[in-house]
């Protein structure tokens, strides 16, 4: 049942939109600078790729946006989502107005709101609203993939594992991100990520 309504919510995604997908590889270096910089403050990985990923949005708002019959949509909030699959079937939290809030207060909901996840306690508010979403598969040491677009986003970021290039010690992860070329294109997305 659960991969069904799954499914459902990723077909309808993928069928009003025109899924483009641009990867970039980022310096691992540059990741665990900022987080060093952050830890301090409460935050951890992915807490620092979502709080980014929000501020960029209002810079970028073609992927904080859906498309519907020739006409694009912009959301005023800023409502990213985070997938989760740990044994009780893909879900999608949604941290509001993420781009508000600080790497501490990001990092502490997301925590809550896998708690609610592990306990089936998740509530269907707590699962609506996302207007962009990541998946990081970088723990299953997976280095690149092609996340699928949400039902009513334009937009959403994979993170890869870290991976070192032949002959270096320096790593890069992936960062990939598909997208609705009805309301953007590969540059736009390339700088977004680079960002």
């Amino acid at each position: 049942r659960a991969k069904r309504v799954e499914a459902k919510y990723l077909r309808a995604g993928a069928a009003g939109s025109l899924a483009s997908v641009v990867t970039v590889a980022c310096p691992t270096r540059g990741l665990r600078d900022a987080l060093e910089r952050r830890q301090a403050a409460g935050g951890n990985a992915t807490a620092v790729i979502v709080a980014e990923a929000a501020r960029l949005l209002r810079k970028y708002p073609a992927f904080n946006a859906y498309h519907d019959d020739g006409t694009a949509h912009y959301y005023e909030g800023v409502n990213v989502g985070f997938a989760v699959d740990a044994g009780r079937g893909l879900k999608v939290p949604v941290v509001r107005d993420a781009d508000r809030k600080g790497i501490a207060a990001i990092a502490g909901e997301m925590r809550e709101l896998v708690v609610a996840y592990l306990d089936d306690a998740l509530t269907v508010d707590a699962l609506a609203g996302g207007t962009f979403t990541v998946t990081d598969l970088s723990g299953e040491g997976v280095s690149t993939f092609h996340p699928l677009i949400n039902r009513g986003q334009s937009a959403i970021l994979g993170v890869g594992a870290e991976v070192f290039p032949p002959g270096s010690d320096a790593g890069a992860f992936h960062l990939i991100l598909a997208f609705d070329h009805q309301l953007s294109e590969g540059r736009t997305a390339a700088r977004f990520l680079n960002e």
